[in-house]
Formats: structure tokens, sequence, C-alpha cells
């Protein structure tokens, strides 16, 4: 029985590595740093690489075959478009695509504007908003975007001269209001602003001034609608809110007032309706609200209520139903962190004090709150890029060799597992995961390596090994068998089609067309992988 298990599992991990497929090679774009900054609009990916440009980085779109990449380039003078950063803002907003970037020509100036693609049919990006130089002072980045209306609120992250780092605005329907929204801390200094959060048709965000400390701001994108909104901690001390995250019309928020410490808030965006949720550690120490992940109708958390230490709550935003779920470690503090939604089920990680940092499951009750399983037998497995795919939790972890690797689980010991191999393919320097045309990207780097990313795509088995029965009567795939050619009638719009091999490997990719040429490979079986509105089908094909 152990023999038969043992070649089970063998077979399993070498079924699963099939999958993998290279999307972009580390030949094309090459410099320290790999791939970065992994998004997707419009039926595109796009991602900061690294070059050997110093420390720039170019701006690419690839639809996720190898070789089909582009570098977006500026409408009029078609520079390529770089950034200084190692991570790129994008933010879509009105069906077109944002970013931060620069020119790049040699000896020409840095100049950091904000451009937008309306689509990903071209690589040619229009400039709607200078960095440099509004205000008397030069910006340097597009970070936490948001829209309210027809406006576009963002930090600059830094600024030199003028104002100091301050809420700006991009207005749609009046460009001359594009700029400084309002210079909250007077003069040179900057209020950092930061958290942009809608709640009821206003923008929530902490910022700084002088006179009041870090609190609670306001604004409908305006320079007369921006303003002071909750002094939580009163006269000049700070609140330091942070943590935000929208629960149904309200938003749930951490801050410090002088009476209870640090707690949990809540907002409706009056100020009447801003008030503290509960005080978990009674008296005035901290709980110290972390985490703040909204769940349906719930924010998963952590805090400490001066008894369990850091352990794992859920608020409903009333006192009453704010309660710790479980003390996971009975001696010390778990932590739980980076909870993502998997059907009924919240994956996590947590510490209970033996097993380490491990990847943990809730229910949201105590009894139905698990460890998953223990990854690292000898220290922590740090799982982290925690992402749903295809019905299962993909994430980065490290096992017993202290490489990191991309893992699976569907909520089971036995059903977590590695894709890749540890011996031979540890992972470096991955930031994202994407899940994009029923595939899930990732910047991979090996051990060893000088820096160079090749971005691969995974493809989960069970998308080409069985026939899904989502609309099956709706897509037909004729002639079957068929020698050089095949068609495929469908009453939806397709997308995109794929042919995989009888092992599940992406043997070619089609966009959508009269008729699919496969004369150039070989006889079998094979799967064709149809998209279509989001939706996948797969059929069975003959070629002979």
């Amino acid at each position: 029985m152990k023999r038969l298990l043992l070649i089970t599992l063998l077979c399993s991990v070498f079924t699963v590595n099939a999958q993998l497929r290279e999307a972009v090679a580390n030949s094309v774009w090459q410099g320290e740093g790999g791939l970065r900054s992994l998004d997707e609009f419009d039926n595109k990916i796009f991602f900061s690489s690294s070059s050997n440009q110093a420390s720039y980085r170019a701006i690419i779109m690839a639809d996720g075959m190898v070789g089909n990449i582009l570098s977006l380039r500026e409408t009029n003078s078609n520079r390529s478009l770089w950034n200084t950063n190692n991570t790129v803002n994008f933010y879509e907003y009105n069906s077109e695509w944002y970013f931060e970037a620069f020119e790049y020509a040699y000896n020409l100036p840095v100049t950091m504007k904000i451009y937008k693609l309306p689509s990903s049919s071209t690589r040619y990006a229009d400039i709607v908003f200078n960095l440099t130089g509004v205000t008397g002072s030069t910006a340097s980045r597009f970070l936490e975007p948001v829209h309210l209306n027809d406006k576009l609120v963002f930090s600059p992250l830094s600024v030199t001269g003028g104002t100091g780092v301050e809420p700006y605005v991009i207005d749609f329907s009046n460009t001359a209001n594009n700029g400084l929204l309002l210079d909250i801390e007077n003069g040179t200094g900057s209020s950092d602003p930061s958290y942009f959060t809608v709640v009821n048709n206003k923008i929530i965000f902490a910022a700084t001034d002088t006179a009041n400390g870090r609190e609670l701001w306001e604004t409908d994108g305006t320079s007369g609608g921006t303003q002071l909104f909750a002094n939580i901690n009163f006269g000049n001390g700070s609140s330091d809110p942070d943590e935000f995250t929208v629960l149904g019309s309200s938003m749930l928020f951490a801050a410090t007032n002088a009476v209870t410490g640090r707690e949990l808030f809540i907002t409706d965006g009056t100020v009447s309706g801003t008030t503290m949720v509960k005080n978990i550690n009674v008296g005035n120490p901290d709980s110290n609200p972390s985490n703040l992940k909204t769940i349906g109708s719930e924010v998963y958390f952590s805090a400490d209520d001066g008894i369990n230490g850091q352990e794992f709550w859920k608020s409903d935003g009333t006192d009453i139903g704010t309660i710790l779920v479980k003390d996971i470690n009975t001696t010390g503090n778990s932590n739980p962190n980076n909870f993502v939604q998997l059907g009924s089920d919240v994956f996590f990680t947590a510490d209970d004090g033996v097993n380490g940092i491990e990847l943990w499951k809730t229910d949201g009750t105590g009894t139905g709150t698990l460890l998953v399983k223990d990854i690292n037998s000898s220290g922590d497995s740090n799982p982290r890029l925690l992402t749903e795919y295809n019905g299962k939790i993909y994430f980065i972890a490290a096992d017993d060799t202290n490489i990191e690797n991309l893992w699976v689980s569907d909520g089971t010991s036995l059903g977590t597992m590695v894709i890749t191999s540890a011996q031979s393919n540890g992972f470096s320097l991955t930031e994202d995961l994407l899940v994009f045309n029923n595939e899930i990207y990732f910047n991979y780097i090996a051990p060893g390596a000088s820096g160079n990313g090749t971005l691969y795509a995974y493809h989960d088995p069970a998308l080409s090994t069985t026939d899904f029965q989502l609309n099956e009567n709706t897509v037909s795939l004729y002639p079957n068998p068929t020698n050089n050619y095949f068609e495929i009638e469908s009453k939806e719009i397709l997308t995109k089609v794929e042919v995989y091999s009888l092992q599940g490997q992406l043997v070619k990719s089609f966009s959508p067309q009269a008729q699919y040429n496969i004369s150039e490979l070989s006889n079998g079986m094979y799967f064709i992988n149809i998209q279509a509105n989001g939706n996948s089908i797969s059929k069975r094909l003959i070629k002979q």
C-alpha cells in the first residue's frame, strides 16, 4: 500500500509540473530584479521589466505567448516608456489604463508623467498629466489612485520643492483643475496623504497637518471640498488611522485616542457616524487591530485583547458582533494575516507556536479554524501571495529546503502540494501571482541566477483533462477527427482558443478566426480549450 501511494504522489507531482510553460523568456528583457507589477487589462498582461539601462524598467504588454510582447510607447514621440521604480502603479478607470512613466532617450531628462492606454489594441499611450513642474514641484509617483465621479485622486509619494507631498487630482471634466488638490500642510512640509477610500460618495483618507496631527480627511475631488473630517485624537496628537477596509456602506479602520489606545473604529462618512467599534483591550493598552480584510458581511483581522495575544478576530461593525474567533497560539501571538476567501472557507497564514508560520483555513468559527498543512517541518514556510484560481488556493512557500516554490491547496493536507521542484527550480523575487486567461502567471528566477526573470504560466490540469459541461450545447468543433484544421461554431463571441497536448502542455494558441490550422502538429489526441465571456469549455480533438 505504501509503495502504491508513493507512486501515486510522484505521478501527481509530475502531472502538475507538466502544466508549466514559459510565457516571456528571460532572454528578451534582462537585468536585475526580474519582472514586477504583473497586472491585466483588456485581455493583455502588463508588467515592468528590468533592463541593462541603469536602474530603469521598461513597461511591457504581452498576451502570454513567448515572443508576443511589446514595450509601450508615447503616441507623439514614439519613444519607449520606462519607469525608475521597482513597481509600477497601474489603474483602470473608465475602460482605460493609467500608469506613471517617462519617455526614454539618451541624454533626455527623466520627466515623470501619467499616461493612459485606451485599449490593448495599441501600444501607444497618451500623456494625461505631467508630474514634473506642477506648482513648482517635481513629483515622482502615481500612488493609491481612486476615482470619484469624474475625478481621479492620488498621492505623488515624493515631491522636490514646492508644496511637499499633498493630494493631487486629475479632473476629466475640466483639465484646468488638474494638479494640487489642497496644500494641507502649508509650505514645503508634507501631509503624506494615503489610504484613499470611497465611502458614500466621498473619499476618506489619512493626512497630517501641524495643528491636528495625522487624522481622517475627506474630499469630493475639489479644493473646497477637501477638509479635516474627524479629529479622533483631539489636539495635535495623531490618531494615525490606517487599515481602511469597506464593509457595506461603512468603512472599518484602526485608530488611536488618548483614552482607549489603538482600537477598531467605523465610519459611514459622517462625523456622527464615526465611532469606536469596540474597546478590545480594555483600558489604555492598544489592541492594535491589523490585517483587516472584508469577507462577506464581516471583517477578519488580528488584535490583542491583553489576555490571548495578537489573535484571530472578526467584526460585523458592532460591539457585540466583534469577537475572538480562536486563540491559535495559546502561548504567544499567532498574527493571522493574508486572508483570502475560497467558497465557504477563508485561507490565511498564522503561527500556532508549534509549527511556525503556515497555511490555515477557517469557516468563521473556532472549531472550523484549522491548520491546513505544516509545509516546513523545521521552521516557517511563510506562505504569501495567496491567490484563488480554479477552485484552489495558490501561493508561494518554502518547505524544509528553505527554497520558495509555487504551491497549491484544496484545503486538505493531502491536496496541498508543490508545483515546482524545490531541488531544481526554486523561486526568487516572485512579487506577483496573476490569474489570466485560465492560467496563473508568475515571475521565476532560478537559484544562483544573476537576477534575470522569466514569466511563467501554470495551467491547472483539471482544465486540460476534463470536458466542461458549462454551455456544452452552445459550442461545437468540427471536423473531428481532422487532418489539418478545425472550425468552431458558437453562439457566443470567442476570446481565445488554446490547443493542449494529452500531457497538458500548451502547444498552440489562437485569437478567434474562421479556421484553426494545426497542420504542423503530430497526429494524436488534443484538448481544445475554448474561451468566451470569462467561461471555458474543453473539447477533445483527434488529429490523423
